[in-house]
C-alpha cells in the first residue's frame, strides 16, 4: 500500500465571525493545488482513493484533486 498526503491549498485569511474550518481557497490556491495534482499524476497517474478533513478548504482541495483523477467524490474523514 502507498500512501501519500498532499496539504490543501492557500486559503483566505480569517475573517470576523468566520471560524478556520470555513476558509476557503483563495484563486491562487486553486491554481496551485491543481498544478500539484497534476505533477502528482505524472508520478502516480492511478489513485484508488482520496479522503479528505472536513474543513472547506481541505474539501475543495480534494475536489479538484478527485476531478483529476477522476474519482467521482473524495471520502470525507472525521
Amino acid at each position: 500500500m502507498l500512501l501519500l498526503l498532499m496539504r490543501h491549498g492557500i486559503a483566505e485569511e480569517l475573517r470576523p465571525n468566520q471560524t478556520d474550518a470555513e476558509r476557503v481557497l483563495t484563486e491562487k490556491g486553486k491554481k496551485k493545488t491543481r498544478d500539484a495534482v497534476c505533477g502528482l499524476r505524472v508520478l502516480h497517474p492511478n489513485i484508488d482513493l482520496i479522503a479528505t478533513s472536513p474543513k472547506l478548504r481541505a474539501v475543495q482541495t480534494a475536489r479538484i484533486a478527485a476531478a483529476d483523477f477522476e474519482i467521482s467524490e473524495p471520502e470525507i474523514w472525521h
